[in-house]
């Protein structure tokens, strides 16, 4: 299992775009460089807290740190607390999201740090609404290394932590071990006891990423991913209110390549939350995937599942939340441009999905166009007013320091166009010539219109249609100062390369989705 940590910034300059109804901010905080913000909460009507990571400059020294700030009604900054030093570095763990959660009026975190003596324990952490700690836990074994990923109130009053283990007990091929791993706290962080859960072959790798306790039948449920040979797959675990195995599903490939996020349904079944990688369909050297969202009771049995949008190579869930009707909003990451080699860039998508987990409306949203900068979404809270707050970390593009991120819509999820919200049929991205053509709308449904009135002069081009294998879809000779109609329906789901081209020479190149 490959554990990558990506840190990321914060500072005081503060860039906004906003307008009635809706907040879009981006926070550089001072001293702070690479802020990777994690999550967002409303703690009380209208004011939240963002926490993630930080890079904080500290003398000659880069110390990672967790890092909370407040914000008010207009999401202005009114504190920011920061956590970490010389002897003992913070850190979260890529794969997941919110490793918060809120209890009465209370944050507990959980994650793990470096200490001075090279040791990595998990740590478990209380904050009261100011960012201040009230209490924080440690825990070693041995020289083990932990990484906390998930916490959630249990049953009776405590906590239970998930995440993974490694240890330096070798497997198979002499590697450390790495586990999935389960830990119950009381209500005061004080460890009760501890579950290991290892693979039969202890060369394979699986880690926890959220964790649920079904406060009826006392089961706990793990979510995360698992090896299977050199495959990697999700992994569901159930169990027994005191963590022993009743059962584990995915190693067949039926609940997907990753489950990042699950929920309890009010119908008292669970939906969880991730992608499907499909590596029969490799594109430019890169095996592409489909968001996933599946349905299953407490006994591990699917009812329903669906795979969203189009084979792309990132294509993710990294959140979701029931609604009162039974529906659901989603939200996560695609990126469109990986398939054509020609870079990365990552928007991120906000899903509404039937009580089956089936489309009902999709939103995109692009902060930047500089496709050098990628935003991966990552945390994703309802308000009390039934708007959706979400931050997202931004790799790439930058000049440091990168900046944490805060977005509020407004109850129609999407009251967002100057800084780049676009419906299912209204995506602007992938553009090579935004001077020479537009095309919308784009992705496509049933039809596009390629219009032509920024190329100077009236000459005659033609148009052809490709699909990413290079095969020509269609070649037609049309005039300048006109629009084009292209019918979308005859083409399946994907991406496309509309070229226009005058005396056999190429003038402009744009890229074209079709989602239906």
């Amino acid at each position: 299992m490959k554990y990558k940590l990506i840190f990321v910034f914060l500072n005081l300059l503060i860039v906004a775009f906003s307008q009635p109804g809706n907040i879009a901010k981006k926070y550089f905080l001072q001293n702070s460089q690479n802020c990777n913000s994690s999550d967002v909460i409303e703690t009380i009507p209208n004011n939240y807290i963002v926490y993630g990571q930080t890079f904080d400059t500290v003398g000659n020294k880069i110390i990672p740190k967790i890092t909370l700030i407040g914000l008010d009604q207009n999401a202005n900054i009114t504190w920011r607390k920061s956590y970490g030093d010389s002897t003992f570095t913070y850190l979260k763990y890529i794969s997941t999201s919110a490793f918060f959660v809120k209890k009465n009026s209370y944050l507990y975190g959980a994650l793990f740090g470096y200490d001075k003596n090279n040791f990595q324990p998990g740590v478990f952490i209380k904050f009261n609404y100011n960012g201040d700690t009230i209490w924080q836990k440690r825990y070693y074994v041995n020289d083990d290394q932990f990484f906390f990923t998930s916490v959630c109130p249990s049953a009776d009053n405590g906590f239970l932590i998930t995440g993974a283990v490694q240890t330096n007990t070798p497997g198979f091929n002499s590697h450390p071990i790495v586990a999935t791993y389960l830990m119950k706290v009381d209500a005061d962080g004080n460890k009760l006891w501890d579950k290991r859960f290892y693979k039969t072959n202890l060369d394979e790798t699986q880690e926890g990423l959220k964790i649920i306790q079904d406060s009826i039948t006392k089961k706990i449920v793990i979510v995360g991913g698992q090896d299977v040979g050199t495959t990697l797959l999700s992994s569901l675990i159930i169990l027994d209110s005191l963590g022993n195995m009743l059962s584990q599903k995915g190693s067949n490939g039926a609940f997907g390549t990753v489950l990042i996020d699950i929920i309890k349904l009010k119908d008292g079944n669970f939906m969880a939350a991730g992608a499907f990688a499909h590596p029969e369909y490799v594109v430019n050297g890169y095996q592409t995937g489909k968001s996933y969202v599946v349905k299953f009771d407490l006994n591990g049995n699917i009812l329903n599942s669906a795979q969203h949008d189009s084979l792309l190579v990132a294509n993710d869930i990294f959140r979701i939340q029931e609604l009162n009707d039974g529906t659901f909003i989603t939200a996560g990451t695609i990126e469109t441009l990986m398939i054509y080699g020609t870079g990365i860039n990552n928007i991120f998508r906000i899903m509404k999905l039937d009580k089956n987990g089936n489309l009902l409306w999709k939103k995109y949203f692009d902060n930047y166009t500089n496709n050098l900068v990628n935003e991966y979404l990552k945390g994703m809270n309802i308000t009390i007013d039934g708007s959706i707050i979400f931050t997202t970390e931004a790799l790439g593009g930058y000049t440091l320091p990168s900046p944490y991120t805060f977005y509020k819509t407004d109850s129609t999820y999407c009251d967002f166009n100057s800084i780049g919200c676009y419906d299912y049929v209204g995506v602007e991205a992938n553009k090579l010539s935004r001077k020479e053509i537009n095309c919308y709308p784009n992705p496509a449904s049933s039809f596009c219109i390629l219009n032509f009135n920024n190329l100077n002069g009236f000459r005659t081009f033609k148009i052809n249609l490709r699909n990413t294998l290079g095969q020509l879809l269609l070649s037609e000779t049309v005039p300048s100062l006109s629009n084009f109609v292209l019918n979308t329906n005859a083409y399946c789901d994907g991406v496309y390369i509309i070229s226009i081209t005058e005396n056999n020479h190429v003038v402009a190149e744009q890229k074209l989705i079709i989602l239906k």
